[in-house]
């Protein structure tokens, strides 16, 4: 799990700057759940946020917006 936060947060992500603001003086001082807790909580929450801004989801749960089901993956 740790590797894939690092790849993923610290390597490919637009946010890895931010990223290593706050995973890398915490893996020094040895927090390293810490910074798979933190990690794992932010990717999902950044995800959400994209989905949300792209319309592929709702912003709220309790929102009034209906939204189209996605389509089934044939094959997959």
């Amino acid at each position: 799990m740790m590797s894939n936060i690092l790849i993923r947060m610290g390597v490919l992500s637009s946010y890895r700057k931010t990223f290593w603001k706050l995973a890398g003086p915490a893996l020094k001082a040895g927090k390293i759940e810490d910074v798979i807790g933190t990690g794992w909580a932010s990717y999902h929450l950044i995800e959400f946020a994209k989905e949300c801004a792209t319309g592929a989801e709702s912003a709220s749960f309790y929102s009034q917006k209906l939204r189209e089901p996605e389509p089934e993956k044939v094959g997959v």
